[in-house]
């Protein structure tokens, strides 16, 4: 009987489902030779981050990119990735397994080394696992 009346419910409308949408946020903060460009993001429903290009070009070196999970409790070890208009990852996998409550940085890592890295343009930044509706701030730091 109870599907009965949920299935009248949903035909008329009258029963709705709430979807969690995906949102990110830029902004760059210019001083001196170290810039700093900050993405807020909060992933969708899926726990995922659909791959989102940042809104400014890097034109020069990565030097650092620090992970923050905000106070939504990220609920198991999450994959930040930033790739280059080529499709690499030019943090070498060094932004795998985040940690869910405390703020990390690393350097680029390439070929087993971490480094800094020239950046021509901007990155696409991708989150995965990280939880239905969670959030958390990426810093990514460069000198040009």
């Amino acid at each position: 009987m109870k599907k009965i009346m949920l299935g009248i419910l949903m035909m008329f409308g009258l029963v709705s489902t709430v979807q969690a949408v995906e949102s990110v946020t830029q902004s760059l903060q210019v001083g001196g030779e170290i810039n700093v460009l900050v993405m807020e993001w909060t992933t969708d429903s899926s726990g995922d981050l659909t791959a989102t290009e940042t809104g400014y070009a890097i034109e020069g070196y990565l030097m650092l990119v620090e992970t923050d999970p905000s106070g939504t409790a990220v609920p198991t070890s999450y994959a930040v990735t930033l790739t280059d208009s080529n499709g690499v990852d030019v943090m070498g996998g060094a932004l795998a397994e985040r940690s869910t409550t405390a703020t990390e940085m690393s350097m680029p890592k390439l070929n087993g080394s971490y480094t800094m890295l020239p950046i021509p343009g901007k990155l696409t930044m991708d989150v995965t696992g990280a939880g239905a509706s969670k959030s958390g701030v990426i810093r990514i730091y460069f000198v040009r």
